[in-house]
């Protein structure tokens, strides 16, 4: 956001063969903030379950911009251990590249209910949507001027405190079972 102010021509990101200005990535990131807000409440989990990708960068911001908790799965985890990770956060919102939802999507279909899945990269049968679709037509839609206020669920920004959780990230688990910290 500073950046984007202070530099916003300036590149801020170059990936899956596009080139985004701090602008660009600002604009994306409140976009998807703003869609992300109209499926979680504030404290919601978000599980991410993807490798490299712009709308990962878009997420790693957007998710606590809209109050919700970005819990980041690794996708050199095996689909049960994946799964696992899902039934600890209970997660509102399952990212995942489409890649990721042929490797675990059979294992996610008995735990959809109140679980929304969106795809990032692609469309995939088995996604309620495709984030990276829906965030291209956001942003194609506003004006390089406009600025989308955004906040838990459609409220203001303020409503998100600087002590809420952002991220829920997961130990390796090497003497157990992953922890969440």
């Amino acid at each position: 956001e500073l950046a984007a102010a202070d530099r916003p021509a300036d590149t801020a990101l170059v990936t899956d063969g596009r080139r985004l200005t701090f602008a660009e990535l600002d604009r994306r990131v409140r976009e998807v903030a703003r869609l992300i807000g109209e499926q979680c409440s504030p404290g919601d989990r978000v599980v991410l379950v993807a490798d490299n990708h712009l709308d990962v960068v878009s997420a790693m911001y957007a998710v606590p911009r809209a109050g919700a908790v970005l819990t980041f799965a690794n996708t050199r985890h095996t689909p049960e251990e994946i799964l696992s990770l899902v039934a600890t956060t209970t997660p509102t919102l399952v990212v995942a590249t489409p890649e990721q939802l042929v490797r675990i999507g059979h294992l996610l279909e008995p735990r959809r209910s109140g679980t929304v899945v969106w795809s990032i990269g692609g469309a995939h049968p088995g996604a309620d949507a495709d984030l990276t679709a829906l965030a291209d037509s956001a942003c194609a839609a506003t004006t390089s001027g406009s600025r989308t206020e955004v906040g838990p669920a459609g409220a203001a920004e303020s409503a998100v405190d600087a002590e809420d959780c952002a991220w829920l990230i997961h130990t390796s688990g090497t003497t157990g079972r992953p922890k969440g910290v």
